[in-house]
């Protein structure tokens, strides 16, 4: 019986931390150790996990002075024993069967990376999170029993969360895949994608078994700070790894990616910072590929939200990329206006049909 082994970092959760272990103590897939890294909480959380490690053998703590998600991760993967490693957010929750399904498939399949779909909790109004587009695409190109990168590049845009996956301990362990410790915002993002640069069979599942909770006061995603500067190193970094797997295939994917991700930042940082933004942000167009193609995912089964989010995004791209080449701050600002406008009209129609069904 394959082991699983899910590794939880805990810094000031404590409203949320019974919540998720509740949820990882009552999973039906019994052969699992959960490892909860206490990264210098200054709350009661340290309490809590103690409290949970005393009931359950199969809780292992450590604890150390803060280093981040990042540095959080990289310490539990040293004490891993599972044949698989799953991620889950302390703030969050899953579903009983996540970890029985996850490990049932990978096994089925002899998969690197499992993945699953998931929830959006909005003051605990849970929104179903579907990756179907994905998951289309990924059997669609199924080739002898070969589902990479390769043969499916868009995959390379989907939502590159490491919480509802899990992972094959031995191959992370082959190609040498962690955390990086110089990004401090989207290292989970990077960790991923640069485990689907190396996977040789990922699966999917449509079933949504994780719930993201959203809009938490001091969440990662509502800071303004410098921080955000970490979209550009990570592209950076993933253009690399393409460069020296040889994935050339991946750059369109890769530009698109880009664009998307680092605009993101750009609309996150505070106004004190954007010049400096912008300017980093050109010279890292400057540093990809002539001509710089841009390739999308085939959304023609999808959703009218999805559809008309990738229809915008076709037309503001180019002029996006064109700004940034010619360093025009004033055409970059007018795009990104358009580009929240819409993004804020998707998510007001995609809330409001997932809330109706």
């Amino acid at each position: 019986m394959l082991k699983v082994s899910v590794i939880v970092p805990v810094y000031n959760t404590e409203p949320y931390l019974r919540e998720c272990f509740d949820s990882l103590v009552s999973q039906t897939y019994k052969n699992i150790e959960i490892i909860i890294v206490n990264d210098g909480s200054t709350d009661n959380s340290i309490d809590i996990i103690n409290e949970y490690a005393n009931k359950f053998s199969n809780i292992k703590i450590v604890n150390q002075e803060n280093k981040g998600y990042s540095g959080a991760r990289n310490t539990a993967l040293e004490y891993v024993t599972g044949d698989y490693v799953g991620f889950v957010d302390s703030d969050d929750y899953i579903k009983p069967d996540m970890f029985e399904k996850l490990i049932t498939t990978a096994e089925n399949n002899n998969a690197d990376i499992v993945s699953c779909s998931f929830f959006r909790v909005y003051e605990n109004e849970p929104v179903a999170e579907s990756n179907e587009m994905f998951f289309n695409a990924l059997n669609k190109n199924k080739k002898e029993h070969s589902s990479t990168i390769v043969s499916c590049p868009e995959l390379i845009l989907d939502d590159a969360f490491i919480w509802n996956r899990i992972y094959k301990t031995e191959f992370l362990k082959q190609h040498n895949i962690v955390f990086p410790d110089d990004i401090t915002f989207g290292e989970d993002t990077y960790f991923h994608r640069i485990a689907l640069m190396h996977a040789n069979f990922i699966e999917y599942l449509k079933d949504p078994l994780y719930y993201y909770r959203q809009n938490r006061p001091n969440a990662q995603t509502t800071l303004k700070d410098k921080r955000n500067m970490s979209f550009l190193f990570n592209c950076e970094k993933l253009y690399t790894e393409a460069e020296n797997l040889e994935l050339k295939e991946l750059y369109p994917y890769l530009n698109h990616l880009t664009l998307s991700l680092c605009s993101t930042g750009y609309e996150r940082i505070d106004n004190k910072f954007k010049q400096e933004y912008f300017s980093n942000f050109v010279k890292l167009i400057h540093k990809i590929e002539k001509p710089f193609k841009i390739s999308f995912p085939n959304y023609q089964n999808t959703s009218f939200v999805i559809k008309a989010r990738y229809i915008m995004l076709k037309f503001l791209h180019p002029i996006l990329y064109i700004s940034l080449n010619i360093n025009s701050k004033c055409l970059f600002d007018f795009i990104i206006n358009l580009r929240e406008l819409f993004q804020d009209i998707q998510k007001i129609l995609k809330n409001n049909k997932a809330r109706k069904k």
